[in-house]
C-alpha cells in the first residue's frame, strides 16, 4: 500500500480477473521467491515506482479469485516511494493515485476492505 499526498495508489487491471477494475498493485508470487521481494517487483512492473516494504497490514483470503483463475491469498505491505516514475506496465492500462472520494470502480473483496479500513481512518497517508 503506497500513499503520495494523501493519495492511495492503484492499477487498473489489464487482466482476468477483474479487468477493467482498479486494485493495489500484485502479482504471482514465483516458486521460492521471498514475497517481500514480489511486492516490490509487482509495484515496479505494474506502475515503473521503486518502493521500500516498511511492514505488513494484512494477509486477505480472495476465496471468488480462484474460481475466477486469480490468487486466494493477498499479503498486504506498506511501502515507501523511493523512486521511478509512474507508468502503467506489465498487466495494468493504468496507475494513479487517488483520493478517497475520486476511487474508481474496484477489483476484489480485499480492494474494497483496504479502502474501507483507509476511509475509517485505520490506514493513515503518510505527509
Amino acid at each position: 500500500m503506497l500513499f503520495r499526498d494523501g493519495r492511495l495508489l492503484l492499477v487498473k487491471r489489464a487482466m482476468m480477473p477483474e479487468a477493467g477494475k482498479w486494485g493495489i498493485p500484485a502479482g504471482y508470487l514465483d516458486y521460492g521467491e521471498d514475497p517481500v521481494l514480489t511486492a516490490t517487483r509487482e509495484v515496479l512492473e505494474e506502475t515503473g515506482l521503486q518502493i521500500e516494504i516498511s511492514d505488513i497490514s494484512g494477509v486477505y483470503h480472495n476465496p471468488n479469485a480462484i474460481e475466477q483463475g486469480g490468487a486466494s491469498v493477498f499479503i498486504l505491505y506498506n511501502a515507501v516511494l523511493v523512486g521511478g516514475n509512474l507508468k502503467a506496465g506489465d498487466d495494468a492500462d493504468e496507475a494513479g493515485f487517488f483520493l478517497p472520494e475520486e476511487l474508481p470502480e474496484l477489483a476484489f473483496e480485499s480492494t474494497h476492505d483496504i479502502v474501507n479500513r483507509w476511509r475509517s481512518g485505520e490506514f493513515r497517508s503518510p505527509i
